[in-house]
């Protein structure tokens, strides 16, 4: 955002965002992961080894760590995806050399973007900013989409917000699929509906047309 703020010329405040889409973070007993399959298999391998080996291989947990021949593997099944990204980090840090580690860190650029971040939280959200789950938020218009068992959280406006405030505030936390929406409206405006025909005034219907002799229409 910073590298981005300076090569247009832009204001802090463009570049400001809050983090969107972000899950819902719950405690589990193998390594966070008790709610995906790798945690429900890995339980299923624990209690497989503890039913062969007594109590005390009960407790051990299986290793889910990669090793090297997987890492490698991964690699190359993924391999245009980990050419992009190899190409694309190297290309980000080039820049920032050009920018100048030393000019980012004296200047304080980036604390200056999280507090303008958190000046920016405290005015547009409630909850100090956090996230929330989708059924605490009011307003159906700004509630993530939800898919799957992780729930997506999203964010509550402060209420009372005046129409200008509201509306920058709007534009940082409307998830996606609203921001198409009305990207959608703007861009492909739809054609206002046609006139109704006028009815005739009663008493005027069905006059007969009355053309002198030796007129025409």
């Amino acid at each position: 955002m910073i590298l981005l703020r300076h090569a247009l010329c832009w204001p802090l405040d463009a570049v400001v965002s809050f983090s969107l889409n972000a899950r819902q973070q719950k405690p589990s007993s193998i390594g966070g992961l008790s709610g995906s399959w790798v945690g429900k298999a890995a339980a299923a391998a624990a209690a497989g080894v503890g039913g062969r080996g007594g109590r005390s291989q009960a407790k051990m947990l299986p290793n889910l760590s990669l090793t090297e021949e997987q890492r490698d593997k991964l690699r190359q099944w993924n391999s245009l995806d980990w050419y992009i990204y190899k190409a694309f980090n190297q290309t980000f840090w080039e820049e920032i050399d050009k920018f100048g580690r030393a000019q980012m860190e004296q200047e304080e650029e980036v604390a200056l973007l999280r507090m303008r971040r958190e000046d920016l939280a405290r005015v547009c959200l409630r909850d100090g900013g956090k996230p929330v789950e989708a059924h605490r938020i009011r307003d159906k218009n700004i509630r993530p989409f939800q898919s799957g068992l992780v729930k997506i959280l999203g964010y509550e406006l402060q209420p009372r917000l005046d129409n200008a405030t509201k509306t920058a505030c709007l534009r940082m936390i409307r998830p996606e699929i609203q921001y198409k929406d009305v990207l959608d409206v703007k861009q492909f405006p739809r054609a206002p509906a046609p006139a109704p025909a006028a009815q005739p005034q009663p008493g005027q219907q069905n006059q007969p047309v009355m053309v002198a002799a030796g007129g025409s229409f």
